[in-house]
């Protein structure tokens, strides 16, 4: 069973790279998290520490705000856990589509 998941990481991982200039982020499940924590030696996973800052005006008051919050990169693209997905993973593109991987 461990070589399977370790071959489908591999296929993902090869999947994402050729295709990384169309994917604009990856939504995970936990439970492939889990799978990805379990073969931590296929998977790159990075956090940034990013600065969102808004600027705005309101009664001819100046206001600005900062705020820092930590982005999580999964083979170099942003992605983000959800709660929603049960199983596997879910690729979304630049124009809008999503692309289900499935049975991992």
């Amino acid at each position: 069973m461990l070589n399977k998941e370790k071959r489908n990481i591999k296929k993902i991982k090869a999947l994402i790279n050729k295709n990384r200039h169309l994917i604009s982020q990856i939504i995970v499940s936990e439970e492939f998290m889990l799978l990805l924590a379990q073969n931590a030696d296929l998977v790159d996973i990075e956090t940034k520490r990013l600065k969102m800052s808004s600027d705005y005006s309101f009664n001819d008051i100046s206001h600005k705000t900062e705020d820092y919050f930590d982005q999580t990169y999964l083979f170099g693209l942003p992605c983000s856990l959800s709660a929603h997905i049960i199983h596997g993973a879910v690729l979304e593109m630049i124009n809008g589509e999503f692309f289900v991987l499935k049975n991992i």
